[in-house]
């Protein structure tokens, strides 16, 4: 599928919630699916988001998808892009691996629920929240990076709760520069304890009742 990145509608229709389910969207020379406007609410189902140009997903202006069950993969922009005051949506059960740069991107007052998805593999960070970003991350399996899992920057926020974030011999989660969060409940699984968690100047994350797991 050829799906370039549609134009920006300021006056959207208020018909903007159709059900886009079990498509293959892929090798196109823009994104995948960009969901755009306060009134954009598709329902996203069983589809293959793969090997495009740009990210996956795009949730911009406030939209709210529902996204489930899909396979966001090998695009070069990263897998999900979630910017804007408003936007969010509940994406859930996706498999989001291989994205070029991160994985999951929110930023610009997004708040996004990101619940029991599996991330992993990619080529850069797992989720990185920045610019008044937030949203909530629960029960997602994070696993496969060469660097930092999670970052947390630029006065970016969240909240992470149970989730189970395998950094091997890397490092786990990153705050710095007026970032936050709020890491509860996480089990974090790596060879060396003290780069579970790494705070520079300005970060201020909130960190409790996590529990550490040493591998080999």
């Amino acid at each position: 599928v050829d799906d370039t990145r549609p134009p920006v509608d300021d006056d959207p229709s208020p018909k903007t919630a159709p059900h886009i389910h079990h498509n293959r969207v892929t090798h196109g020379r823009g994104g995948g699916i960009a969901v755009i406007g306060p009134l954009a609410q598709p329902s996203i189902r069983q589809n293959h988001v793969t090997d495009n140009a740009c990210s996956g997903f795009f949730i911009e202006r406030g939209a709210g998808p529902t996204i489930h069950g899909c396979e966001v993969a090998r695009c070069r922009g990263g897998g999900f892009l979630v910017t804007g005051k408003g936007s969010g949506g509940h994406i859930s059960e996706c498999d989001i691996h291989s994205n070029e740069d991160r994985d999951i991107f929110v930023s610009e007052e997004a708040q996004p629920r990101f619940e029991k998805n599996a991330v992993y593999g990619g080529t850069g960070y797992a989720v990185v929240v920045c610019y008044n970003g937030s949203g909530m991350f629960v029960e997602n399996t994070i696993s496969g990076y060469a660097d930092h899992c999670i970052v947390i920057r630029n006065a970016g926020d969240g909240r992470f709760q149970k989730n189970v974030i395998d950094y091997g011999a890397h490092h786990a989660i990153l705050v710095y520069d007026r970032g936050r969060g709020i890491f509860e409940g996480n089990t974090l699984k790596g060879e060396n304890e003290e780069l579970a968690f790494t705070t520079r100047t300005g970060g201020k994350p909130v960190i409790k009742q996590n529990v550490f797991q040493k591998i080999a």
